[in-house]
């Protein structure tokens, strides 16, 4: 028996749109007539950026609106009363949408995804982090640890500085097809992003805005 839901032609144009493999089928409903769709996966097509409308720039989070609308068509409590097989799909779905709207949300996660897409993951291959760079984020992580608010404040305003930098960086290189420095500037970001998350918790303990 085939898997099916019903919902809204926008949402299930963009799950079709974003994934061109699966067992799933899903009835979709407008105000003329339900037509059924096939949904995909396949590794050629870009997943969740299409999910979500998404160009792929590291700075454009993506639309809360469409997730927000995909999620009530397919969020699992509008299954509650139905046949077992919807629930299972609805939350399959559900969690894919979840997934992706937390991949794409910040810089980083949409840097490695977009290297996964290219077929080059930052886990695949050599990459040289110079030991200038380890040093100085060592130093630069017990500045953090020993800082007192005032120098919280002005290290997360430089680190959110260098952050930009590297988006700035990693987006021209993925305009210009240069995958490898891409990997490489990437590879350096997760330091620097690294180093943000542990000012924002201490901002947030220090309740600094």
């Amino acid at each position: 028996m085939e898997k099916i839901l019903l919902l809204s032609m926008p949402s299930a144009q963009r799950l079709a749109r974003a994934y061109t493999q699966t067992t799933s089928r899903l009835f979709v409903l407008n105000t003329n007539s339900i037509k059924l769709v096939q949904i995909r996966m396949n590794s050629q097509n870009k997943g969740f950026l299409d999910l979500f409308d998404e160009n792929g720039k590291l700075k454009e989070p993506p639309k809360a609106r469409v997730y927000k609308g995909l999620q009530r068509q397919l969020h699992p409590d509008r299954f509650s009363l139905k046949p077992e097989e919807e629930k299972d799909i609805s939350e399959h779905w559900s969690s894919i949408v979840n997934n992706g709207y937390n991949w794409l949300l910040k810089p980083l996660p949409r840097a490695l995804y977009l290297l996964e897409l290219l077929g080059t993951p930052l886990e695949e291959g050599h990459i040289q982090i110079q030991s200038d760079f380890l040093m100085e984020m060592m130093e630069l992580n017990e500045d953090i640890l020993s800082a007192d608010k005032a120098e919280i404040i002005s290290l997360g305003k430089e680190i959110r500085v260098r952050l930009n930098e590297y988006i700035d960086k990693i987006e021209t290189a993925f305009r210009d097809g240069n995958t490898e420095e891409a990997r490489n500037e990437v590879a350096h970001m997760k330091y620097i992003a690294n180093m943000l998350d542990k000012i924002i918790e201490i901002e947030t303990k220090l309740e600094i805005d």
